[in-house]
């Protein structure tokens, strides 16, 4: 309403101020021209006046026009680059009429959907975080189960190999016992039986004392083991002279090896005057290596000897046997392991390897074996050189 007043009131002024201006031309050029007696002069004179009315007339309209059209524009302007998802912009028109009214309107609009637009990317971006957040769970789940799933079915391996473990070992141990058993018994019942010569009394009693030697050992090879996997197992460390140790070991088990007509060889390297360990668990592991390296070796000879490695000191025995196969090697040191291809050893429950790894386990020192077939075995195992004690020995 205030857009069609101004309108009629400006085109009003035009009008009466042509009309005053007019008037006033008029006017003043009758007196001109009574004064100046010039009438031949009134129609230009009256011309030049309605010019000037009509230039007067253009310009005051042009001003009214601006004024109206300006506003307009901006408006123009603001609605295009809101369609155009400007929301910054704002409608510059301070005036108190209807054009003023609608740019606050269109400006409190942009405000709006601005504060609402901020709000929803704000909302959005929180969306999107969460979502983010989300997929790293369900990732980390996802592992999580895949790891428990691939740890589950470890032990559900290990409880089936362990099954088989006791199935094998109470066969084993079921006919480890049967074997020392039945001789002890036959022999007893024939010296209950009869009356036997002082000759055949004697090699009966010896053949039960084999037998209850055998089952002693393996007691105690079920109790060695049954120590070391529970970690109860004590070690007496000391510092021992090393080549006197070694002697003795080899000579202990010079016996067995004229019994088998085995020639055992000695090549020691690099001994130190001492070294620190348990001399009953290492002679216990010597012992268990050159009496099954006895056992298998075929050209009737044997090696053992020690070098230098580092900081450690390596033993080795070695026999010309048949040999270990690929397949068989990583099962050496298995619990109940005496060979699946071939019989690894004449006798025994398997465990004597188990032991020996378990005793260089309590050493910090290492054991293992290197095998070719038709060429024969050697079991190496290292112990920790005490510098302050070494001194080459050539």
């Amino acid at each position: 309403m205030k857009i069609k007043y101004h309108l009629i009131v400006g085109f009003g002024l035009v009008i009466l101020l042509t009309a005053y201006i007019g008037w006033i031309s008029i006017y003043y050029s009758e007196i001109v021209i009574k004064s100046l007696e010039i009438k031949s002069h009134v129609p230009y004179l009256l011309f030049v006046s309605e010019i000037i009315i009509l230039i007067f007339g253009l310009l005051i309209g042009f001003l009214i026009s601006r004024r109206i059209s300006k506003p307009l524009d901006k408006l123009i302007k603001g609605t295009e680059l809101f369609g155009k998802g400007n929301l910054k912009h704002r409608i510059d028109i301070r005036s108190d009429d209807e054009l003023g009214e609608l740019a606050e309107s269109f400006n409190n609009m942009a405000n709006e959907l601005e504060i609402n637009l901020n709000e929803v990317m704000t909302d959005r971006a929180k969306l999107k975080n969460y979502q983010k957040y989300l997929e790293k769970k369900v990732l980390e789940r996802t592992a999580e189960l895949e790891k428990s799933k691939g740890k589950l079915k470890k032990d559900l391996e290990k409880l089936k190999d362990l099954d088989k473990l006791k199935v094998e070992f109470l066969s084993l141990i079921s006919h480890e016992l049967k074997t020392p058993l039945t001789p002890i018994k036959v022999q007893i019942e024939r010296l209950l039986r009869k009356k036997m010569t002082k000759k055949e009394t004697n090699e009966s009693l010896e053949m039960v004392l084999r037998s209850v030697n055998r089952l002693a050992r393996l007691i105690n090879d079920i109790l060695d083991i049954s120590r070391i996997d529970s970690a109860r197992m004590r070690f007496s460390m000391q510092d021992v002279d090393v080549k006197p140790f070694i002697d003795h070991t080899v000579k202990t088990m010079a016996p067995l090896a004229d019994n088998s007509k085995v020639k055992i060889k000695t090549t020691f390297k690099g001994l130190p005057l001492k070294l620190q360990f348990d001399p009953d668990r290492i002679q216990q592991v010597l012992i268990n290596l050159i009496s099954n390296a006895i056992d298998h070796s075929e050209t009737k000879k044997l090696s053992i000897g020690s070098i230098k490695k580092g900081d450690n000191i390596v033993f080795y025995v070695k026999d010309y046997g048949a040999g270990i196969s690929t397949k068989e090697l990583p099962h050496i040191f298995d619990k109940f392991y005496s060979g699946k291809e071939r019989k690894m050893f004449h006798h025994g429950t398997g465990l004597g390897l188990a032991i020996c790894n378990g005793i260089m386990d309590a050493h910090k020192g290492k054991i293992w074996v290197e095998s070719n077939l038709k060429k024969g075995t050697t079991f190496f195992f290292s112990l920790p050189l005490n510098k302050k004690n070494y001194k080459d020995k050539k």
